[in-house]
C-alpha cells in the first residue's frame, strides 16, 4: 500500500487515518482547524454536504467528508488525489 500523503493541514477522513474515534469533530484540539467542522451526518448528526473548505484546509470548496458524498473510499486523505477522485466516478470502490 502506498504511503499516504499529508493533506494541506494533515487532516484525514476517518479514524483509520486519524487514529481517533469515528464521529470526532475536526476541531482545533484534534487538528488545529476551527471548531465546528464535523465528519459526517451518520457520526455527528450534521447534514450531508458539510465539507472541509479552503478556509479550514486549503482544499477546494465542495470536497466532502465521507465516501457517501464523494465516492472515495474511507481513509482517503484530503489531498489532490482525493480532490480529483471526487470530481469523477470512484476508481477504488470496495
Amino acid at each position: 500500500m502506498k504511503k499516504a500523503r499529508e493533506a494541506p493541514n494533515g487532516i484525514h477522513l476517518d479514524n483509520e487515518a486519524r487514529k481517533t474515534p469515528n464521529g470526532v469533530h475536526l476541531d482545533n484540539e484534534a487538528t488545529g482547524v476551527p471548531n465546528g467542522v464535523h465528519l459526517d451526518n451518520e457520526a455527528t448528526g450534521v447534514p450531508n454536504g458539510v465539507h472541509l473548505d479552503n478556509e479550514a484546509t486549503g482544499v477546494p470548496n465542495g470536497v466532502h467528508l465521507d465516501n457517501e458524498a464523494t465516492g472515495i473510499p474511507n481513509g482517503v486523505h484530503l489531498d489532490d488525489e482525493a480532490t480529483e477522485a471526487s470530481k469523477g466516478p470512484s476508481r477504488q470502490r470496495g
